[in-house]
């Protein structure tokens, strides 16, 4: 199955969704990440075409965790929630993603690769879906880690493309007018 969505998190919901299993582990401890002020605040991303956009809200969830909350623009009934974290393999930030509010909640973790390339510009590669077989039968948080050590350099592990968010200047809500804002 070979899914290309234009907004990656709402990848996460595809797989979960259409019965691909996530990992049952992610490969780091939540402990050893913190939160990072810039990542506070509501990112976009628009379609190439402009037909489409994705917001993409995160909050502190703890010291260490953000609670993230994504939708699309007119689909706001269909609004994601997940916590996330970040851990480093070789210089590489990975977020951890876990989708809270569904009946298998707490079953399955999704890695996406990121980049702060700007104060306002957030640059996501997906880890491509296949890989999730393969992930979704590993044992621990350990076996997940060196899998992901080990593959991360070949030419198939992420997704071929790359997805730019765009910081807004006041946050985004789902539940106001498709999008309400307030100053961050």
């Amino acid at each position: 199955m070979k899914i290309r969505p234009l907004f990656p998190f709402l990848l996460v919901v595809s797989l979960f969704l259409t019965g691909c299993e996530g990992a049952k582990y992610p490969f780091g401890d939540p402990n050893e990440s913190s939160v990072e002020d810039q990542f506070i605040g509501s990112w976009i991303y628009e379609s190439p075409d402009g037909d489409e956009e994705s917001y993409l809200t995160l909050v502190e969830f703890n010291d260490h965790e953000y609670l993230g909350i994504s939708w699309n623009a007119g689909d706001e009934d269909e609004l994601m929630m997940m916590q996330v974290f970040s851990t480093m393999v070789d210089g590489t930030a990975f977020a951890n993603i876990k989708v809270l509010g569904s009946d298998e909640e707490g079953t399955a973790y999704f890695f996406f690769k990121y980049e702060l390339a700007s104060d306002d510009e957030l640059v996501v590669n997906a880890i491509d879906d296949d890989q999730y077989d393969e992930l979704s039968k590993l044992e621990s948080a350990g076996a997940v880690r060196r899998f992901i050590e080990n593959r991360m350099a070949g030419p198939d592990f992420f997704d071929d493309e790359s997805v730019i968010y765009r910081k807004l200047e006041e946050w985004a809500w789902p539940w106001e007018d498709g999008y309400g804002h307030w100053g961050h």
